[in-house]
């Protein structure tokens, strides 16, 4: 995955779910799904590959559940073309942290 695309991101998220709308969650929805703002921490090249799934590797993603919610961390690797000036042009494909 990603091998189309210049640059890798890595991405992490947090959210707060009451259990109905959990019920209708996907994982990845904390990273991608809509209305998400998720935070860049760290940012390759490519042909950085194998370090960027490395320190993927590092994270794990949880999903906590209390009485009343359902508290969601979530840490993906973005792949996608970023230009010269470091702007979005096209993507994006995900890689999730393991559970």
């Amino acid at each position: 995955m990603g091998e189309y695309y210049n640059t890798i991101i890595l991405r992490h998220a947090e959210g707060s779910y009451t259990k109905k709308q959990f019920k209708n969650y996907s994982e990845g929805d904390c990273i991608y799904g809509p209305n998400t703002d998720p935070e860049e921490l760290k940012r390759w090249t490519y042909d950085q590959l194998n370090e960027a799934k490395a320190e993927l590797a590092k994270y794990k993603c949880t999903y906590d559940e209390h009485p009343d919610c359902v508290d969601v961390e979530e840490y993906a690797l973005e792949y996608c073309d970023i230009n010269t000036d470091g702007e979005f042009v096209n993507g994006s494909d995900y890689d999730l942290a393991e559970k």
